[in-house]
């Protein structure tokens, strides 16, 4: 594992650059849907303030204090002390950083499915939560800042102090939490994808918006994976917690990215008209101008009259349809089944500004059906 400085520059570089791509892109969206700020946006900014503290930090840790590298023979006991207690006060407030970043991605996130879901059953879930990410925030910084008593004993071995908790269970136990919580809160918004009347190829774009973050859990599995190897007592602490803390910065990154990219569907369409992601324009984009133009279906009992013209519930429902409003009469005591179809086709010049200026998912047309039974005496004309 000799020689991961590399690495570490390679992860912060690549993946903070794509964060900030994505926050920019997120502001031109605002921009084109002329949509005022809200929470979630300001989340999201302070999500990248944290993140960017964090991949400054570690480019710190690794330019000056040997992040990523051994130690090697030439080195006098002095410098080691120094350069461990350097990278210790850096590992300190690295896990502060990386702690915020998490939860005001996960706030970004929660506040954006409240914005966009409007009426749904997932608000509670999403209610809660916030609850419980606003308690791992608390409680891991009560953690990090009393793993150790007093805390500069952390960092400073030559003071009388004790460390309380386990670094390689805190580690594993607080990343493990975050990454459920990751996989609930990723999971909520496909619950009211997959009741949207949508084709198949369009749901799964839409879904696929959301399911950007399962990286970051990837992300957060490995770092997982490197918290139980590591070991409290080790005596090359700057190599053995390199691997670990890259792939952290490589979370929070993604997280900022996937917590916008729900977001960049307006840049898309601009970018790719005619790709199934932008297909949704197209594929409403013609309507019948006018009010509501409700539909009578009757069941007609067949007479003498109606064998020898089949098409009198055609001519019946045409006649409708031209706003005539004749009636027929059959039969006497005749029991009819009446169905009432009432399409609400709106003008789709209307829909210019709405979508732009009003957040959330929004019906363009709805249609109700009303099944009416009925019983009617009829005077048979002559």
């Amino acid at each position: 594992m000799a020689g991961l400085q590399t690495n570490v520059y390679v992860a912060a570089i690549i993946t903070w650059t794509a964060a900030v791509v994505a926050l920019i892109l997120r502001v031109i969206a605002r921009r084109i849907t002329k949509q005022r700020w809200w929470f979630d946006d300001y989340f999201c900014v302070c999500a990248f303030i944290f993140a960017s503290g964090y991949n400054i930090l570690m480019i710190i840790w690794a330019a000056r204090w040997n992040l990523g590298q051994t130690f090697h023979p030439p080195i006098t006991e002095d410098q080691r002390v120094e350069i461990l207690e350097h990278g210790r006060r850096l590992m300190l407030c690295c896990e502060y950083f990386y702690a915020f970043s998490i939860a005001s991605t996960k706030f970004t996130i929660l506040t954006l499915y409240w914005r966009l879901f409007k009426l749904s059953s997932i608000r509670i879930p999403i209610q809660i939560m916030f609850v419980i990410s606003a308690m791992w925030i608390i409680l891991r910084t009560f953690m990090v800042s009393f793993q150790c008593v007093p805390t500069r004993y952390f960092w400073d071995k030559s003071i009388n102090g004790h460390c309380a908790i386990n670094e390689s269970k805190f580690f594993f136990g607080t990343i493990l939490a975050h990454c459920v919580m990751d996989i609930i809160i990723l999971a909520l918004p496909i619950i009211e994808i997959c009741k949207l009347h949508l084709r198949p190829r369009q749901k799964l774009a839409v879904i696929g918006l959301f399911l950007v973050g399962f990286i970051v859990c990837l992300a957060s599995i490995i770092t997982i994976v490197e918290s139980i190897r590591f070991n409290p007592q080790t005596t090359e602490l700057p190599r053995d917690v390199a691997l670990g803390f890259i792939w952290r910065n490589v979370e929070i990154n993604v997280a900022i990215v996937s917590a916008c990219f729900p977001l960049l569907r307006p840049i898309f369409r601009r970018i790719f008209p005619y790709s199934f992601i932008g297909s949704y324009s197209r594929s409403q984009s013609i309507h019948r101008a006018g009010h509501n133009h409700p539909i009578k279906l009757s069941t007609i009992p067949r007479t003498s009259e109606g064998e020898a013209d089949d098409s009198s519930s055609t001519r019946q429902l045409s006649n409708h349809m031209r706003g005539l409003h004749n009636s027929l009469d059959f039969g006497h005591g005749q029991e009819t089944i009446q169905t009432v179809i009432s399409s609400h086709l709106r003008d789709s010049r209307s829909y210019t500004g709405i979508e732009h200026d009003m957040p959330g998912i929004y019906v363009r047309n709805d249609m109700v059906v009303e099944v009416e039974e009925v019983e009617r005496s009829y005077a048979m004309k002559r």
